[in-house]
This record gives structure tokens, C-alpha cells and sequence, in this order.
């Protein structure tokens, strides 16, 4: 599946996705990669939500953090969710 097929299901909410037939964690990863932000709003919603955060996803938070094109709010909100992630990473025995 394509980048494009695969943002294009963040118009749908994360309870309506077809996890047999596309992974989340994709849908997420090409949001956060996609060249503006605005696919990443509805992708960090999801990780909200309860999409499970990993180091690949925990690193492309951080680059989408650090990019200054992207909106301050959407930037704070994907820096805080990497940083939980890490913070519970820590934290397991």
C-alpha cells in the first residue's frame, strides 16, 4: 500500500480501521513521515488513543518534534508522547 492509501485512512476514526487489512502503526508512521503536518494531527490522535508507541515510532515523533515547519502545538504534543514512551520504557524492570 502506498503512502497516500495509507494516510488516507486517518479521515476515518481509529475505532473504524480495518486492523486484518492495514496496520495502525503504518498509518501512523507515514503520517508522521508525510511532508507537511497536516496528516500528523489526526495520526498523533491516534497514538492517543491507544495505537502502540515503539522505538521506530518514538524516533519519528522526535524528528517530527524537532522539524520548526511544523505547527508548535502538534510539535509538543508528538515530543510528549515520545517522551512518555520513554519514560515507561525506563520504568519495566
Amino acid at each position: 500500500m502506498n503512502q497516500s492509501e495509507l494516510v488516507s485512512n486517518l479521515i476515518k476514526p481509529l475505532a473504524e480501521l480495518d486492523i486484518e487489512a492495514v496496520s495502525p502503526r503504518e498509518v501512523v508512521l507515514a503520517a508522521l513521515r508525510w511532508p507537511t503536518d497536516g496528516w500528523a494531527s489526526e495520526a498523533l490522535d491516534w497514538l492517543e488513543q491507544g495505537v502502540e508507541i515503539d522505538g521506530e515510532v518514538a524516533a519519528e515523533l522526535e524528528s517530527f518534534a524537532s522539524n520548526k515547519q511544523n505547527s508548535q502545538s502538534k510539535r509538543h504534543q508528538a515530543f510528549a508522547l515520545a517522551k512518555r514512551w520513554q519514560r515507561i520504557r525506563e520504568s519495566r524492570p
